[in-house]
Order: structure tokens, then C-alpha cells, then sequence
């Protein structure tokens, strides 16, 4: 009698699990909240393409987009960051900024040609202050 209430308990939890619809988030739309190590993963991923981009070959829509990529990655994460990281955010969230600011005024390849040394300054800004922002989150992350 004990193992059939096992058997049935356990195979109530399998069915459970399977029907699961993945919401970690408790919002109902069946979305799972990706953990702050994902996200970190997911920036300097971003970060390191944007680092990696030939910026000659790819253009100022290619620039733009792996800009957007961090961007987007960067706000990912730090909404989920706690407030101990909160200065390494902003780090990034300003150098996001700046670089924002240098590729405005970029209107095509030989505005992008005569910046080079401009973008890749401000690309390195911004992996910097991934960097910080990752090497804050260590404790978390490992």
C-alpha cells in the first residue's frame, strides 16, 4: 500500500513538472527570468562582439546594432543587479552613453573612417566597464 501512494505521488509530480509552463517569474505568461550569471554571461558576450567587430567592414548600421546588443544586455542585467553593484552599473551605463554620443555623429563611412580612433576608444570604455561591472558581480557569479 505505501509503495502504490509513492508510485502515485511520484507520478503526480512528473505530470506536474511536465504541465509546467516555465514562469520562474510568477507572471503567468510562461517566461522564465534569466538569473543575473546569465545576464552577465549574456553582456560580455554582447561586449566582447562589439569589441571584436571590424568596425570599417560592418558600417555604422553594424556598429549600431552591437551597440544596441550591449545596450540591451547592460539593461537586462542591471535591473536585476543589486544595489552593492550599483556604481559599477552606472560606470557602464555612462560608457554606453558616451559611446551613444560618438556614433550620433556618425553619418556614413567616411564620418566612421575619420572617428576610428574615437570609436575604438569609447568601445574600449565600454568593455572596461563591463569588466567592472562582471568582476563586482565575481562574488555572485564565481
Amino acid at each position: 500500500m505505501i509503495v502504490r501512494i509513492i508510485v502515485v505521488l511520484a507520478g503526480a509530480l512528473i505530470v506536474a513538472a511536465a504541465c509546467s509552463d516555465g514562469d520562474s517569474n510568477g507572471d503567468g505568461n510562461g517566461t522564465a527570468v534569466p538569473s543575473v550569471c546569465d545576464q552577465a554571461d549574456n553582456l560580455q558576450q554582447s561586449v566582447d562582439e562589439l569589441a571584436q567587430l571590424d568596425v570599417i567592414a560592418a558600417g555604422t548600421n553594424g556598429l549600431t546594432a552591437a551597440m544596441e546588443q550591449v545596450r540591451s544586455d547592460a539593461e537586462s542585467l542591471t535591473v536585476l543587479v543589486g544595489t552593492d553593484v550599483a556604481d559599477d552599473a552606472a560606470v557602464l551605463t555612462d560608457a554606453i552613453e558616451q559611446a551613444d554620443e560618438t556614433f550620433s555623429t556618425l553619418e556614413d563611412q567616411e564620418s566612421l573612417l575619420a572617428a576610428t580612433a574615437d570609436v575604438g576608444l569609447v568601445i574600449a570604455q565600454v568593455a572596461t566597464a563591463a569588466d567592472g561591472l562582471k568582476e563586482a558581480l565575481s562574488f555572485e557569479c564565481g
